[in-house]
């Protein structure tokens, strides 16, 4: 099966960007944010995440989030991804996060599982920049070539992998309260 390669920035309803550059100090009633910690443990819920104030949060609206948005982890640990739940509507991300917003679920966890994989993350580190801190430049990002095969195959991929996501959280939450 051939596969028709678009460019990530084909993709999304609104610009590839990154968060808020200086988020400041948490604040009590301030605007969560996601940080790239929040990515990798799992967008689980709204309290363990940082906030920051609502004046901040206004400057980086552009990366206001509405929930079902793929978020990539572009600085310091690059690469990680998540779906943002709906719950999370009205949070915001930090600089070490791009927003990546493609309006078909079925199409944005295609992305995700994609970027996840093996040739996703050569693609990343191929195009890293090292000299401070690893970090993927949004142009790159922008610019990350997507496979695409038909429909019914993208779809069947989709929904396998995300029953074995689903069956993933399960068993993790089984094994946290057995621990306690």
């Amino acid at each position: 099966m051939k596969a028709d390669y678009r460019t990530l920035s084909s993709l999304v309803n609104r610009k590839i960007g990154y968060g808020i550059v200086q988020p400041g100090a948490s604040v009590v009633g301030g605007v969560p944010i996601v940080k790239v910690f929040n990515v990798i443990a799992g967008l689980n819920s709204l309290s363990e995440l940082d906030t920051t104030t609502k004046e901040i949060a206004e400057k980086y609206s552009r990366t206001s989030l509405h929930g079902g948005e793929l978020i990539v982890s572009v600085v310091g640990t690059v690469g990680k991804t998540a779906i943002v739940p709906k719950s999370f509507e009205g949070c915001n991300l930090v600089r070490a996060t791009a927003l990546v917003d493609i309006p078909d679920m079925t199409k944005a966890l295609w992305v995700k599982y994609f970027i996840d994989s093996n040739q996703g993350q050569n693609y990343i580190n191929t195009n890293l920049n090292t000299t401070v801190q690893p970090t993927l430049n949004i142009k790159s990002l922008e610019a990350m070539p997507i496979p695409f095969y038909d429909e019914c195959y993208i779809k069947c991929a989709v929904e396998l992998l995300s029953n074995i996501d689903s069956k993933i959280k399960i068993n993790t939450q089984i094994n946290d309260n057995l621990a306690v």
